[in-house]
């Protein structure tokens, strides 16, 4: 039952640090993508523009969730050797 404990504690501060992680790396491909809106596209049409707004917003979400689910992963892969 201890260690059962202890392993619930251990979780709760890994899935904190990754958060912590993963709203760096947000804020990161935000910087990218304001970047991104101040640069004038005049050459694009206003619909391409959008597009690449959405695409990046979908890889964003896309990496935060891998990269949530792949630290709780190599966690508990850790942990089971251990």
């Amino acid at each position: 039952m201890r260690e059962h404990i202890n392993y619930q504690y251990n979780f709760d501060i890994t899935i904190f640090f990754s958060t912590i992680f993963i709203w760096i790396s947000t804020y990161r491909y935000i910087l990218v993508y304001r970047m991104l809106n101040r640069l004038n596209f005049r050459k694009f049409k206003s619909n391409t523009f959008i597009l690449i707004k959405v695409i990046i917003s979908i890889l964003i979400v896309i990496l935060t969730v891998l990269t949530e689910s792949l630290i709780i992963k190599m966690y508990t892969l850790l942990k089971i050797d251990n």
